[in-house]
């Protein structure tokens, strides 16, 4: 048994929604329905969260952490798969995923935990072709649904050991996103986090002083305008306000017509 548990791996930035794929498939010979939910629906969308998959069939789980805070990133998140073969061929599909969704009391099979990163805020999901497998669901180990029936003891004390299954035979790159960063304290984490958010601050101030400095510019070449403007029109004014200053100036313009004609 490996030391060391399969993770899904949930990167982003700072505010904004984080989405991850899941590829699940049935190695089995039988038609399985199958539920996944998360440990804190209100911070999750699962789609698709419940169906039927056949023989060797395949789907993609989208995984969208849309709603968090800082005190999302303390807490512990897991994501939970419940499965069960369908033996009863009589059953409908529509009745087996009533079953499904009703029955929430039944052991998970697989619990994987789910750790944040800063990085990629959208991941695209890879070709099935070139999917390892993920994990194998044997009859023996898959929970049955639509029966009712609670666990029994025996079973809550199996829950466990269900759990420890989550890194057998899996293939480690499958469920994380490469390149991903960590952080020695969550103040290092915190601090990577809101990088972001400052880079633009610093960015929109900058913009908001340049735009100051443009309109501070023209309204001091307005001004200007206005002074120059204002200050012909005030010498205008003060001659026309003074009689005696008229009266030299025209005495002083007709004695230069007299000079100019001799």
């Amino acid at each position: 048994m490996p030391g060391k548990y399969l993770k899904l791996i949930i990167s982003g930035t700072y505010f904004h929604q984080r989405l991850k794929y899941v590829t699940l498939k049935n190695w089995t010979a039988d038609r399985v329905g199958y539920k996944v939910r998360p440990t804190h629906p209100n911070n999750y969308t699962i789609k698709p969260n419940v169906g039927i998959m056949g023989p060797n069939e395949s789907v993609l789980i989208r995984v969208l952490l849309y709603r968090y805070s800082e005190q999302t990133f303390k807490q512990k998140h897991f994501l939970e798969l419940f499965a069960s073969p369908i033996e009863n061929d009589d059953i409908s599909d529509a009745e087996m995923l009533k079953n499904l969704e009703k029955n929430k009391d039944a052991p998970a099979y697989v619990r994987l935990p789910i750790r944040f990163r800063i990085g990629a805020a959208e991941e695209t999901p890879e070709s099935t072709e070139e999917n390892q497998k993920v994990k194998k669901l044997p009859k023996s180990l898959l929970s049955k649904f639509g029966g009712g029936n609670k666990p029994s003891k025996q079973e809550k004390g199996k829950k466990g050991i269900a759990g420890d299954q989550l890194g057998k035979k899996a293939s480690h790159g499958k469920l994380t996103i490469k390149g991903g960063k960590s952080y020695e304290s969550s103040s290092e984490k915190e601090a990577a986090q809101l990088l972001p958010v400052e880079e633009q601050v610093a960015k929109e101030v900058e913009r908001d002083k340049m735009a100051l400095d443009v309109n501070d510019k023209k309204e001091q070449e307005d001004e200007s305008d206005a002074s120059g403007t204002k200050s012909s029109n005030d010498y205008f004014n003060d001659i026309l306000s003074h009689p005696d200053t008229l009266f030299w100036l025209l005495c002083v313009l007709l004695l230069l017509v007299l000079i100019s004609r001799n």
